[in-house]
């Protein structure tokens, strides 16, 4: 089934003052059954007083709670793209950054709560660092601690810390809290790795470079992704100390036990490192190579290990035979 975007044109069917005239920023909200969420969040984006003018883009993934018709009758002010079935996190947040028309795309999940001023000055930053591909947000919880958004890229000990049990045995482990990047006050503007994809305000020039987020991810790491694309591409990230919104963070794979959300995101992580790692893009590149390499290995073993085992039986019945048996050594250049 397809989509149905609304909102993009007057009741005359002509285009009017507004459609015609580019915003300074495009918010661009995926929904999938987040109703209560999504309503605080377009109303704080709305209570808080942007200077830039903005236009917000909901992208419903076909949600059973009533989130378009709320968006129609509540927010006739922002583009609804109501999809007849959930195509994934990537591929509707794709969906509206390409309908994006101003410079700059915010895109943010349902449960940010946007404070007054933040969006001021992400733009603001945007235009002070011309390199930014991507910006985010300062994140705290609803009770006003740091969540840690901005990390380095995983290394190999911190996904076995951050998915397994090893995780609670080594809590205080460096590799951790150098992911988390606990040594930084994060009350300073600084480029990191990565941000986490609740809040990343993403340069529409940028994407001409590195494209939208990769929609092979369904749900999780395509913010890992696209950040590391993003500086692949000579841009950087940023984080924006100065600029604070709420993230009521509640992250079903992070939860104990085995999830269905939780199978996602390792199956995402997977797909990750099979598309980055080095040694994964070596088996990609030198495939044939390999496969022929032991297509041969693999003659030889079965050569030398038929021949060990008739070595063995005859070795086995040497009582029974009337010839002698030769000796291992003399069979060691038919061997090589």
């Amino acid at each position: 089934m397809g989509s149905h975007v609304a909102g993009m044109a007057s009741e005359t069917g002509e285009d009017s003052e507004e459609a015609v005239t580019s915003p300074d920023l495009s918010v661009v909200i995926v929904g999938y059954n987040s109703l209560p969420e999504l309503g605080k969040c377009l109303e704080s984006i709305r209570g808080s007083s942007p200077r830039a003018s903005v236009e917000v883009i909901v992208v419903d993934n076909a949600s059973t709670d009533g989130t378009s018709e709320h968006v129609r009758e509540r927010h006739p002010e922002a583009r609804l793209i109501a999809n007849g079935r959930n195509l994934g996190y990537s591929r509707a947040v794709n969906q509206g950054v390409a309908e994006a028309r101003a410079p700059y795309a915010l895109v943010l999940n349902p449960d940010i709560v946007v404070q007054p001023g933040a969006l001021n000055r992400l733009v603001d930053f945007m235009e002070e660092h011309p390199d930014a591909g991507i910006a985010a947000s300062k994140l705290v919880n609803p009770d006003g601690t740091l969540q840690y958004s901005c990390r380095r890229f995983h290394t190999f000990w911190t996904l076995l810390l951050r998915r397994t049990f090893l995780g609670k045995l080594f809590s205080n482990s460096r590799a951790v809290s150098d992911y988390l990047m606990l040594d930084y006050d994060h009350e300073k503007p600084k480029a990191v790795d990565w941000v986490i994809g609740a809040c990343m305000m993403v340069r529409k020039n940028a994407l001409r470079d590195v494209g939208g987020m990769d929609e092979r991810f369904f749900l999780y790491f395509e913010d890992v992704d696209w950040c590391y694309r993003i500086w692949q591409a000579g841009w950087k990230v940023y984080y924006v100390a100065d600029s604070v919104m709420v993230h009521r963070y509640a992250r079903e794979s992070a939860k104990p036990g085995i999830s269905r959300q939780l199978v996602t995101h390792l199956m995402s992580m997977f797909h990750f490192y099979e598309k980055w790692g080095r040694t994964s893009y070596g088996l990609k590149k030198y495939r044939r190579i390999i496969k022929t390499t032991l297509l041969l290995l693999s003659d030889l073993v079965a050569v030398n290990a038929g021949f060990g085992l008739a070595y063995f039986i005859r070795s086995s019945l040497r009582g029974l035979l009337q010839k002698p048996m030769f000796g291992a050594s003399l069979y060691g250049t038919f061997l090589v």
